[in-house]
């Protein structure tokens, strides 16, 4: 117990002595997490001078609803935008002077921020995160011409791009009842109906340390650079808990299916989609591996009945789509000379693929072979 005691007062002073942590092993992964919420993830990897950042909040297009979708994407984008100690141009430079690189990126279930510096710059690289977490301004001239911004980027992605107009339709029929319905740059109308106001609200709503994760690895010392997150985030006040996602996905009880045609669309797309659990279910990992062994490159078992049935050349993928909810797994085949993929046998072809997947009735080289890759680019 006085360790414990003694863990959290100097929690809260920011203290963060090296003996807290004992001797940290390269590569190994330790949590801490400050009086404020804040999760922190390290992991020091001294084989370049160089960190990496990445603050990720728990907020994507599931936590939005019909009127505001595409409001996380959105915020993302203000968040560029600057505060008044770090206007937006200031802080770009700042993290290009020290010859860092930045961006982030939206999807259903999260917004992150990252980037990546020389060690010798992390402060400035916690000071900027920690700094728009809390004071962004979204000055409202800004606002409008980013949403303007936003609009011309859902045009050139999915309005004005036949397979991403597809990808949009496939998913909206794959999810009837919950928000992974609705794409991450939102649905036109409601783009152009949120409010700078709305957007505020929505960031200082889910923009809060209780809602977030920092991952560092690379070339420190975790008791030093604890100190620095601790100097830059621990003053942040703790947020209210965020509006939980209540929506499920209504079991579906018959096949749906969706014939897209457009005149621009050259070469034919064959998509299949079967519901399946949420990330961190036992079942996720199988499905990674499943994925790998049917179409996993050149070699994979579904290219190889393309080619015994002379189908024709194509793109095959298999994924397995990692989401905070259960998800699909999906077949996505795509010819490469107009191929139609109308007579393509699944049942009698593709479908006994599945059965073969079990570790039991794979040659073990292969299944380890497998698994070995989905672990290096996977987790």
């Amino acid at each position: 117990m006085r360790l414990k005691i003694v863990v959290v007062w100097a929690v809260i002073l920011g203290l963060f002595p090296s003996f807290l942590f004992g001797a940290v092993k390269e590569g190994e992964v330790v949590e801490h997490v400050l009086p404020n919420g804040l999760k922190v993830l390290t992991v020091e990897n001294h084989n370049s001078p160089i960190i990496y950042s990445q603050i990720t909040y728990k907020v994507g297009s599931r936590n939005e609803h019909f009127g505001i979708t595409g409001i996380s994407h959105l915020v993302e984008h203000m968040m560029f935008k600057g505060t008044p100690r770090y206007p937006g141009q200031v802080l770009k430079n700042l993290i290009k002077k020290s010859g860092g690189i930045y961006n982030a990126f939206t999807t259903t279930d999260l917004t992150a921020y990252y980037e990546q510096v020389p060690k010798n710059k992390i402060d400035v690289v916690l000071a900027i995160e920690a700094d728009r977490m809390h004071n962004s301004k979204f000055d409202p001239k800004e606002f409008l011409h980013e949403r303007e911004v936003v609009i011309e980027e859902r045009h050139m992605r999915t309005d004005d791009n036949p397979r991403g107009t597809f990808a949009e339709e496939f998913n909206a029929i794959a999810f009837k009842s919950h928000p992974y319905h609705n794409p991450t740059v939102g649905w036109i109308s409601d783009i152009r109906a949120i409010t700078r106001d709305q957007a505020y609200r929505y960031y200082k709503t889910y923009y809060v340390p209780n809602n977030a994760t920092l991952v560092l690895v690379g070339d420190f010392d975790t008791a030093k650079i604890m100190k620095l997150v601790s100097k830059y985030y621990g003053p942040i006040p703790k947020g209210k808990p965020v509006p939980p996602v209540v929506s499920v996905e209504e079991p579906q009880n018959d096949r749906r299916v969706l014939t897209y045609k457009r005149p621009d669309l050259k070469m034919p797309i064959f998509q299949m989609a079967f519901h399946t659990p949420a990330f961190g279910n036992p079942d996720c990992a199988p499905l990674t591996i499943a994925a790998k062994i049917l179409a996993g490159g050149r070699f994979s078992r579904l290219k190889k009945v393309l080619t015994q049935q002379k189908i024709g050349p194509g793109r095959c993928v298999f994924s397995s789509r990692k989401e905070k909810t259960p998800s699909f797994f999906r077949l996505s085949w795509s010819s490469t000379q107009g191929t139609s993929p109308s007579w393509i046998p699944w049942k009698k072809s593709f479908g006994p693929k599945f059965g073969k997947c079990r570790p039991s009735l794979l040659p073990t080289t292969s299944f380890r072979k497998s698994k070995t890759t989905c672990v290096r680019t996977s987790w």
